[in-house]
């Protein structure tokens, strides 16, 4: 399913050098060592092809850094902690951890803190894209 994730959509920088794009941000994970790169687009199928009509937001690792595609008209609470999820299971996964439901604290602090640098960028790039008029379905 990974690999089918990559091959839907165009290189990192075509999709951010895109005027469909409005905007993008990378964080590091520093107890990690990985990237995490979040990008708000107007709408996902112009970028990728082959996705499902319902998709609000897409989570894959290109060239080790985890990439988060979320479409601007419909991000949500709910979507962006669906992704957070998504974000850390390729953490995870890139790293070798195995996730213990049974001790799940770390997983607890990584939510909080990839959820802690998501939502004010995604708030401050909606708020702009409103104001300029860009977000589907948005009025000044």
């Amino acid at each position: 399913m990974r690999a089918l994730i990559t091959t839907l959509f165009l290189s990192l920088a075509a999709y951010v050098c895109s005027a469909q794009v409005l905007g993008d941000t990378t964080f590091t994970i520093p107890i990690y060592n990985i990237n995490v790169r979040i990008t708000i687009a107007e709408n996902l199928h112009d970028i990728a092809c082959g996705l499902s009509p319902d998709t609000q937001a897409i989570t894959w690792v290109q060239e080790g850094t985890v990439c988060v595609l979320f479409a601007s008209g419909s991000v949500d609470v709910e979507t962006v902690f669906h992704e957070c999820a998504h974000v850390i299971n390729f953490i995870y996964s890139e790293r070798g951890v195995e996730l213990n439901v049974n001790e799940d604290e770390n997983q607890a602090y990584l939510t909080g803190y990839i959820g802690a640098r998501m939502v004010p960028f995604i708030s401050k790039t909606l708020i702009k894209a409103i104001a300029q008029s860009k977000v589907l379905g948005a009025r000044p």
